[in-house]
């Protein structure tokens, strides 16, 4: 009798890791033809719906394109304001953050996680992106990376060391093209309406 209802729990256990599954793609095929109708400012149900079976953890006014993937969602953290451009992938191996007022372009990858070139050891190490931080097309950030504070990466760019804050970078790898200078009472880009 025990044997019997250990393996009836496992089938229950299974059936409920596919009803997950299918939840979570048919959350994901709904909030990409939402996301398809609407402009960035307005509420999307059903990413939402999305962002949470994927245990992400976001503000106020999270505005995540058409055909994004997310693995591993429980590591990612999103601030308010935070507009992620299209075909974006994140990858969540380790923690993500990602800091108010963020902005990217189509394209952005983000990876936090790596292998040792000699035995192929995967490598998890933490990605931290600062407020007010913006990226062109296409660029990718790779595990361990930080990038502070007003910080602006150009489009193709490959970041692959630390970013600090007030500069803008670009290439591949990235590096250092100029300081950016902020005037405090200066407005920052605004895509939500309040």
């Amino acid at each position: 009798m025990g044997r019997y209802l250990i393996m009836l729990r496992k089938v229950f256990t299974n059936i409920k890791s596919i009803l997950i599954d299918i939840s979570t793609i048919l959350f994901e095929f709904l909030s990409n033809i939402e996301v398809e109708m609407v402009k960035p400012n307005s509420k999307l149900f059903f990413r939402i719906i999305y962002l949470k079976l994927k245990k992400v953890r976001f503000g106020k006014n999270v505005f995540i394109a058409k055909n994004s993937i997310i693995y591993c969602g429980q590591n990612l953290v999103i601030g308010d304001n935070v507009l992620i451009g299209e075909n974006a992938k994140i990858h969540c191996h380790g923690k993500i953050t990602i800091g108010d007022n963020f902005l990217s372009a189509p394209g952005l990858t983000i990876n936090s996680g790596s292998h040792d070139i000699y035995t192929m050891k995967p490598i998890v190490q933490e990605v931290e992106i600062g407020k007010n931080v913006w990226c062109g097309v296409n660029v990718t950030i790779l595990s361990g990376v930080k990038i502070g504070d007003n910080t602006v990466i150009g489009a193709c760019s490959l970041v692959n060391k630390d970013v600090p804050s007030y500069s803008l970078y670009g290439g591949v790898p990235a590096k250092k093209i100029k300081e950016i200078e902020i005037i405090e009472n200066n407005v920052k880009w605004k895509w939500y309406e309040k």
